[in-house]
Parts: C-alpha cells; sequence; structure tokens
C-alpha cells in the first residue's frame, strides 16, 4: 500500500493514485485525473471539466473569468472584477462602464462625474476629484492631487499650498524665503499631471511626448537636473508617429521640477519655452495604449462638438 498520509481524521495511501487531499477533506478522483486536479480551499477543481474564477467553481470549462463570475467577452464588460451584461466597446472607469466619448461624463482615476450643463470640455481631473471652477487649483504629488482654492500669494508645492512670501518650492519641498535665494532657484514651469487630467490632454495630442523610465538623475551646480531616461518612446498620436529613442538625457530645472522616482515611468512634454508637463505611469497597465484611445476620444469629441 506505501506510506499512509492522514487527511484529517482519514489516512491513504501515498500511491493511490484516485485520492486527494484539500485541507483535511479527503475527495475520491472521479473523472479527473491527480496531475490535473487542484485543491481550492477543502474542494476540488478538475480543469477537464471546470473553470476557477478566485475562490468559485463554474461547472464548465473554457470560460472567461471576471472576478469571481464568468463572463462572454464577446458580449459583455469586465470592469476591476465587475461583469456588466451587454456592454462591449464602452470603456471602464473603476468598476463601473462609460463611454469616452460622452461630453456629459468624465473619468478621473477610476471616479466617473456627470457633468452639469457649461461644464462641458472644460472640467479637469485633480486625482479622483473634478474641478470644474476656474477659481479652484490642483496640487499634485506622486502620491495624491488635491484641489485649492486660487489665492494670491498661495502656490502649490506637491499636493500642499504654500504662502510665496514665506517659503519657495524646490523639488517638491519647502525652504524658507532668504534674500539671497528670493525665488532665484523656482524660474521656468514645471507641473506633474494626470494622464486623464483634460488640461494637457488637449497639448499631448498634438505634440510630441515621450515616455521612459528613469534611469540616473544628477542636480548641476547651475541648479539643472539631468535625467536620464531609457526604454524611450518618442510619441505624435496627431502624426501617428511612435520612433524608439533608447536611452535619452533630459535638462530639466531642478527646483521647479517635482522629484522623480528612480525607475519610476512617466511622460515628458517637453515643447514649449520654460514649461514641462510630466505625467507618472507607474501605476498606469497599458500608458501607451491609455494615450492614443484618450486621444481619439478627444478627437471624435472635438469633431462631434464642431459639427
Amino acid at each position: 500500500m506505501g506510506r499512509l498520509l492522514c487527511c484529517g481524521e482519514k489516512s491513504y495511501s501515498v500511491l493511490d493514485q484516485t485520492k486527494l487531499c484539500c485541507s483535511g477533506v479527503l475527495h475520491d478522483l472521479i473523472g479527473c485525473s491527480l496531475e490535473g486536479a487542484e485543491c481550492v480551499g477543502t474542494r476540488i477543481h478538475c480543469p477537464q471539466s471546470e473553470t476557477q474564477c478566485g475562490s468559485i467553481l463554474h461547472p464548465q470549462r473554457g470560460l472567461h473569468c471576471c472576478g469571481e463570475q464568468t463572463y462572454d467577452p464577446d458580449k459583455d464588460l469586465c470592469c476591476a472584477g465587475h461583469r456588466w451584461p451587454g456592454k462591449r466597446g464602452m470603456g471602464c472607469c473603476g468598476v463601473q462602464p462609460y463611454d469616452p466619448g460622452d461630453p456629459k461624463t468624465k473619468c478621473c482615476s477610476g471616479h466617473l462625474h456627470s457633468l452639469q450643463a457649461g461644464h462641458h470640455g472644460k472640467a479637469q481631473c485633480c486625482g479622483v476629484h473634478l474641478i470644474a471652477n476656474v477659481s479652484l487649483q490642483c496640487c499634485a504629488s506622486a502620491q495624491k492631487q488635491l484641489p485649492y482654492p486660487r489665492t494670491p500669494g498661495l502656490s502649490c508645492c506637491g499636493h500642499f499650498q504654500y504662502n510665496t512670501t514665506q517659503h519657495y518650492c524646490c523639488a517638491g519641498h519647502l525652504r524658507r524665503v532668504t534674500p539671497a535665494v528670493r525665488h532665484r532657484e523656482n524660474s521656468g514651469h514645471c507641473e506633474l499631471i494626470t494622464l486623464d487630467t483634460q488640461k494637457a490632454l488637449h497639448e499631448l495630442c498634438k505634440k510630441t511626448v515621450l515616455i521612459g523610465s528613469v534611469e540616473s538623475m544628477a542636480v548641476k551646480e547651475n541648479g539643472s537636473r539631468e535625467v536620464v531616461v531609457k526604454n524611450v518612446l518618442q510619441i505624435h498620436v496627431e502624426k501617428n508617429l511612435i520612433t524608439l529613442r533608447g536611452t535619452h538625457v533630459l535638462l530639466l530645472n531642478h527646483c521647479s521640477c517635482p522629484p522623480l522616482a528612480k525607475d519610476g515611468l512617466y511622460l515628458f512634454n517637453l515643447q514649449e519655452t520654460n514649461r514641462t508637463t510630466i505625467s507618472d505611469l507607474s501605476t498606469t497597465v497599458s500608458p501607451v495604449y491609455d494615450l492614443l484611445s484618450t486621444c481619439q476620444w478627444a478627437h471624435l469629441g472635438n469633431a462631434s462638438t464642431c459639427s
């Protein structure tokens, strides 16, 4: 019989190819080989006749999973584990389906907002928040984005507001103003934004941008920051141009630009004089697809508005 093993209160032979122990429950393998059988908790899963979705077993093989449910990708939409029957072809905003071309809605970092009349095409994302009022500004860092009232004498440093008469911002850190350094290090404009921020998308779609990972950085005596970016893609969406650039060295204003993470994936827009726009793509699953698809929807939205 070979060596005996315990499974709960029962015993079975290690040579017995018809038994499988799953968390203390002994099963007889009927219509399932030992090589293909798997344990799901205390239950047995036979891939030859079942589909496992999470902790749920469905009595049919070869099905697609959406969370713990099955779905038909030719008819349904799966958004972050939530099945939406008959919604194929729509986009996902978090767990909800939505039409990216609908000017009445806007998706901000997985949160779907309904736009009021007059805000169509003007509202901007600020993290999960929606800014539909010009009296608000978005202060952004790699960790979060927060809206604040536009107030004279106050500016952004990362996701915080600060008093410009008392401090200045250098690479996301506040420093106290002294007569010798009064704002001289904060020349130029360098902004960290999310990819779905509306004010940037129209610019990004019409200009050449770079997508790549930060390999190294060095701060120079003149206040500049050299950033070596690897695996660079140069993209111009409107002209349908995508070029492999390998490694590229960027020269940024150190103080005005936010801190960048080594090996972090970023999109750089360097087209305007003294203005740099950077988007953190580290949590974006398919950044190139997101950029191309968003620009496509923006183009279709503009076309429908003009007609």
